[in-house]
């Protein structure tokens, strides 16, 4: 059979349409294939944004709960403070310091320990204060909110009479400890340490029982509270 030349243009256009066909068809799987990659990269994004976004509200929430927690504990926890330290001076050559204590917080304090000790020494203070000079201790197994507590300790040595006490070359000390916990099982404490005497020497009164007092402050060190 012979392929006339008009045969031969038709069947040689055949062959291009044909192989056009089959390159569009080639760019249009290409081009599908880029669309779901972008889409799919896209989806990977987004749920890898929304990954970040729920974690990031996780950890809001969880710092939410901590403050609220904290705010908490803070606003119901037993708070042991010193309310007064006195000196008890009705016997000047040996006088006796009293502290007191109360719960200024909501709840209960439970297992409470506390110390007191008195000392007289110059003033700035040179040496460290042992815990306690004369161990009068106590110990109350729990102070409920309002409750005051009183230690007292008084000086194991007379001082000999005209002795001139309340000065910077003979202050008195009295300092102690309370520790205790929380109802939610935190411990804490208070050290304390008040001064007769020091830089602006010490000053008596009678208090509303006509008992004569030295009056005491706190020293610009030794108290502090966790």
């Amino acid at each position: 059979m012979t392929i006339t030349p008009a045969k031969r243009d038709w069947v040689d256009w055949g062959y291009w349409g044909f192989g056009g066909l089959l390159a569009l068809t080639g760019i249009l799987q290409i081009w599908l294939l880029f669309r779901t990659l972008r889409i799919t990269t896209r989806q990977a994004e987004i749920a890898e944004r929304q990954e970040s976004q729920m974690r990031a509200a996780a950890q809001q929430t969880e710092r939410i709960i901590a403050q609220m927690k904290e705010t908490e504990v803070r606003d119901l926890r037993a708070y042991i403070g010193v309310s007064k330290v006195i000196l008890l001076a009705q016997n000047i050559q040996k006088p006796e310091g009293i502290a007191e204590f109360q719960n200024f917080g909501k709840t209960p304090a439970y297992n409470v320990r506390q110390w007191i000790g008195i000392a007289p020494q110059s003033h700035p203070l040179a040496v460290t204060l042992p815990e306690s000079t004369n161990p009068s201790t106590a110990s109350v197994s729990t102070i409920y909110p309002g409750v005051k507590n009183v230690l007292t300790v008084r000086l194991k040595k007379e001082f000999p009479p005209g002795t001139k006490i309340g000065t910077s070359q003979l202050t008195l000390y009295v300092y102690g400890r309370v520790a205790y916990d929380d109802i939610f099982g935190n411990h804490w404490y208070t050290s304390y340490r008040f001064i007769f005497g020091g830089p602006e020497g010490g000053r008596f009164y009678r208090d509303e029982n006509g008992f004569l007092c030295g009056a005491m402050g706190p020293d610009s060190e030794g108290n502090h509270a966790n």
